[in-house]
């Protein structure tokens, strides 16, 4: 129980120091939350870029990506060796910089 806790605790740490940003769904206009682990939309910010591409697979968690794609869904399904089915979807979206709000 012990050693649960600090695991989750340490978890909880590490995700409230991973910046988020919200924006609106270009297609739909459902909201987006984007965890930028990896600092691309901040440097993207700093070098005044327009617009930023992010990624999302199948759960729903988006988080951008350093090259650009247009707004696409791909769906896929393989059969794997030992007869398991494995199905997703990642769907790409293209966001303006300036829609993007720090949450």
């Amino acid at each position: 129980m012990k050693k649960s806790f600090i695991a989750v605790l340490f978890l909880g740490l590490i995700s409230a120091c991973t910046p988020e940003y919200i924006t609106k769904d270009p297609i739909d206009g459902t909201p987006i939350v984007i965890r930028d682990r990896e600092s691309i939309i901040e440097n993207a910010l700093a070098l005044g870029v327009d617009s930023v591409c992010i990624v999302s697979n199948s759960t729903g968690n988006y988080s951008p990506i350093d090259w650009m794609n247009e707004n696409s869904t791909t769906y896929f399904q393989d059969t794997l060796k030992n007869g398991s089915v494995m199905a997703g979807s990642i769907t790409y979206r293209v966001v303006y910089t300036k829609n993007l709000i720090e949450k």
